[in-house]
């Protein structure tokens, strides 16, 4: 890819890695539409580069443009850079079992908002909550690790 031409791409539900540089120069990209919130969950990506997101800063399904998210209940781990810098963002919920939110995974979501994160969780990565909206007291699980930076920037609910 990387001509820069591409606009709109559509990511099938079977997908389950991107790799290398696949979006690197993408800067046309407008839309990613995927098939749900699952099927996206279940993709590992290398990079944030490896993510067409980080290029379009939009999600789709159903060519509706995803605003709030709703981490289904069989999903246990959010993986890294699974929404890097997807600003249409406004809200997230997690259900109680989840247990891990990966590396960069809500970086630059900057019009997310988080206002339970659960005790469940017990990695935190590296940037996951980088310049996004948490809950002015946080309760973090006993055992729990949180990566560098984890929550920089971010802004408090008051």
């Amino acid at each position: 890819m990387g001509d820069g031409l591409l606009e709109e791409i559509y990511i099938p539900s079977h997908l389950k890695s991107i790799g290398g540089q696949c979006f690197h120069n993408c800067s046309n990209l407008k839309k990613v539409h995927i098939a749900s919130i699952r099927s996206w969950l279940s993709i590992i990506f290398d990079a944030a580069l490896t993510n067409p997101v980080y290029f379009s800063h939009k999600l789709y399904i159903d060519n509706q443009l995803v605003t709030s998210v709703e981490v289904p209940q069989d999903i246990y781990s959010i993986p890294n850079y699974a929404f890097y810098s997807c600003t249409d963002i406004t809200n997230v919920t997690f259900h109680n079992d989840i247990t891990s939110i990966g590396n960069y995974a809500f970086y630059g979501c900057t019009n997310a908002s988080f206002n339970a994160i659960p005790s469940s969780i017990t990695t935190i990565g590296e940037y996951a909550f980088y310049n996004c909206t948490v809950q002015q007291n946080l309760t973090i699980g006993n055992n729990s690790t949180i990566g560098g930076y984890a929550f920089a920037y971010a802004k408090g609910i008051y």
